[in-house]
């Protein structure tokens, strides 16, 4: 192209000029110098042109280039941020949080610590590198000149293994961390005013093997909590135990470094706390990082409003609701506290599962690996990738119990409150909790096609909880709904409800629900698509939070009480709060319909109940419903959509 432009704009010229040496050999009359004038302007002209085309042949050409390059630079970018990261657990990778509720960025890690970044799903990384891999490290490394004369430390230049290195920082500090702490009443319980914070956002924080967070600053502020209980982890106050306390020490940020190698040996004597000390397993944690502890994770309601939707607040609170972060649970999934007898029931009732689902529901919330506080006698105190034993010793004395485990980048640390005792107020937490797992299972992807089948299902839990509130004659509702009621009968009056412009149902489905045979993913997209909810209050009950489909209808069925024969719908406001786009009936007003078995079969007696109000979180009799009654006088509303 640029060679053709060239040779056109060569030819023109030379043609002008030819014209215009000829014209000169002629008469000058005014009508040739109006020629040679106007000659003149046209060449003027086509120069004009003929650099414009050879100057867009030569941007064409520099494009395509560039566009070439950018191409290759672009796959290269991302195979390189393929291999940094810390690898994904999930297989959602699309979903990145929401946009304008993640403008948090997380302090870049300080240099001399880079090499130290965790790059690899196995989280006891240690230096141990190849020449090869040597290689491709930062120009950073670890130098001897002050340490060598103080304790003949071996050589850290040795590319096969690291045995010991001490780097001495030319500035005043390696580095320094900050804190932005919160505080706000969590909930009726605490009427006087707390000395804990809420949650708290540490930045460039540490934890050693002696278990003790470690905040590097010369904040006086700081330092006079230094030692002391910032935060608690634990969604109940008066079940917290030093486990869920979290202490912060505060030192002067860190001079000089001092790198513990798989055989090397420092004499604590001549430990200072300007040394920083790091364990041969030591780690940093660049992406932003949620501390929790865990309660009754086996538990589906205690795990949505105990657990994770608090681990969402944090993120509403610290503006950094994405899945690219880490969940870290500081705690045993079983502490044992003196006078506690609810604790060891759990531990029989739930055994490995409360700790799998735990760790199951934080794979749904982060897309990055689950961590965890880990203790034993070897290691002492350390972070790892959980689920890990947490044995009961407390601060381990020995020579490494002041190195260094893990540092973190960012983490958020703190406990915004059970949602399940006090959950008023906090509908957008809730509404924003759901739609943030929902797109994190693709649930959102594509808006849910009309289904033809009206679904109606009745809670059917185990009747061996702790908590006796079932309902104890599902089996028998289940039977009358399918042999006493026609489909068409069902049909026509759902039918009835909806416009000319409506699809229309063509079958309906009467539900036996049992949510231990389903999994998660499966309760999510069955409820998504209910139409009818029945059930007994309770935690099991509260995947009603999924309930999105228009018109969709619960029965909620009160607990009651074996001593008054009385029912209290109290617990109703957690599904108020949850289930925003439902309508809600309480049974608590169809009380003739209800009976309290006090036993655990439905052959024994039932005594009729009244509506009375009680504050009670938990009853103590199973609920029988009248089958013909909860039909007529509820299921066909909810069918025509009269309730």
């Amino acid at each position: 192209m640029t060679t053709s432009s060239s040779s056109t704009s060569t030819t023109t010229f030379s043609f002008i000029h030819e014209i215009i040496l000829s014209l000169k050999e002629k008469t000058k009359s005014s009508s040739i110098r109006f020629m040679k004038c106007f000659l003149l302007i046209s060449v003027v002209a086509v120069c004009v042109v003929s650099l414009n085309v050879l100057l867009l042949g030569q941007i064409r050409n520099r494009s395509q280039m560039l566009l070439s390059s950018s191409s290759v630079m672009t796959n290269h970018l991302a195979h390189h941020h393929h291999h940094d990261n810390i690898s994904s657990t999930n297989s959602f990778p699309a979903f990145k949080g929401f946009p304008y509720l993640n403008e948090y960025q997380p302090p870049s890690v300080p240099k001399i610590f880079q090499i130290f970044v965790k790059t690899a799903v196995d989280l006891s990384f240690q230096i141990n590198h190849d020449d090869d891999k040597d290689e491709q490290q930062p120009q950073q490394h670890f130098e001897t000149n002050n340490f060598e004369e103080k304790q003949q430390s071996p050589n850290v230049h040795n590319k096969k293994k690291y045995q010991e290195g001490f780097y001495h920082q030319n500035r005043d500090v390696l580095f320094s961390s900050t804190h932005r702490c919160i505080r706000y009443r969590l909930d009726l319980e605490r009427r006087q005013n707390s000395p804990l914070f809420t949650t708290c956002l540490f930045e460039n924080i540490c934890f050693n093997r002696r278990g003790e967070w470690i905040l590097y600053s010369k904040s006086q502020q700081a330092k006079d909590k230094s030692g002391q209980v910032w935060v608690q982890t634990y969604p109940y106050t008066f079940l917290t135990g030093d486990i869920h306390r979290v202490r912060v020490k505060v030192l002067d940020p860190p001079r000089d470094l001092l790198f513990r190698g798989v055989n090397g040996i420092f004499d604590t004597n001549h430990a200072t706390d300007s040394i920083m000390i790091l364990s041969k397993n030591f780690k940093w944690i660049e992406k932003p990082t949620f501390g929790t502890s865990r309660h009754a994770t086996a538990n589906v309601g205690h795990a949505i409003l105990d657990n994770f939707a608090l681990v969402f607040n944090s993120m509403l609170n610290f503006d950094y609701v994405s899945p690219d972060s880490h969940i870290l649970f500081m705690d045993d999934m079983y502490p044992n506290f003196a006078g506690d007898t609810r604790t060891p029931e759990l531990i029989q009732l739930h055994g490995d599962i409360a700790t799998n689902t735990s760790i199951e529901w934080a794979q749904r919330m982060t897309n990055l690996e689950t961590l965890q506080q880990c203790l034993n006698a070897e290691e002492g105190a350390f972070i790892k990738k959980a689920p890990c034993q947490v044995a009961h010793i407390r601060n381990p004395e020995n020579e490494k119990a002041g190195e260094v485990d893990t540092c973190f980048s960012s983490l958020v640390v703190g406990s915004t409150g059970t949602m399940y005792g006090f959950i008023e107020g906090r509908e957008s937490v809730v509404a924003l909790f759901r739609k943030f797992l929902l797109r994190q299972m693709k649930e959102l992807e594509n808006s849910r096609p009309f289904s033809k089948t009206f679904r109606i299902a009745i809670q059917n839990k185990p009747l061996n909880s702790i908590n006796r509130d079932a309902i104890i004659n599902v089996d028998k509702i289940v039977r009358y709904l399918t042999t006493n009621i026609s489909e068409s009968e069902m049909l026509e009056l759902a039918n009835q409800a909806r416009s000319e412009k409506e699809p229309k149902y063509e079958r309906v489905e009467i539900v036996n629900l049992k949510l231990e045979k389903m999994t998660f993913e499966e309760q999510v997209e069955f409820f998504g698509d209910l139409d009818v909810y029945v059930s007994s209050q309770g935690a099991a009950s509260y995947m009603s939070l999924f309930m999105t489909k228009p018109n969709a209808v619960m029965l909620y069925v009160p607990m009651c009480f074996r001593n008054s024969l009385t029912c209290s719908d109290y617990n109703l406001k957690i599904h108020e709060t949850l289930a925003t786009n439902v309508k809600i009936i309480s049974l608590v007003h169809y009380a003739h319909l209800l009976e309290c078995v006090k036993g655990n079969s439905d052959e024994e007696e039932g005594f009729k109940v009244k509506a009375q109000a009680h504050t009670q979180p938990y009853g103590d009799c199973h609920e029988r419903i009248d089958p013909e009654g909860l039909y007529r006088e509820l299921i066909t509303k909810a069918l025509q959509r009269l309730l």
